[in-house]
């Protein structure tokens, strides 16, 4: 806010021993190394999309006890799955 500098506890006063005032001096940005891009939600596990994928596989392969169990799990989940010409669609309760 403008008019906040008068405030002493508005700026870092300079030799403070907390450091910049802004950025990481690249901190955040080492941790991030190696780890790679965030897979899309249907491959990783226990992601509903990735348990819906699940039960679409399942009920291609006619197990439907499979396909009911995923459902059931998504529906403990507060998710509720509806079977549409376009494809599956996930819904909260």
């Amino acid at each position: 806010m403008p008019g906040n500098e008068q405030y002493p506890g508005a700026k870092r006063r300079p030799g403070s021993k907390k450091g910049p005032t802004k950025g990481s001096g690249g901190q955040r940005r080492k941790g991030l190394e190696g780890r790679g891009p965030t897979p899309r939600a249907e491959n990783r596990v226990g992601h509903p999309k990735a348990r819906a994928k699940a039960r679409a596989e399942a009920r291609a392969a006619k197990n439907w006890d499979l396909a009911d169990a995923i459902r059931d799990q998504l529906k403990d989940l507060g998710l509720t799955i509806e079977d549409t010409a376009a494809g599956t669609r996930i819904k909260s309760l």
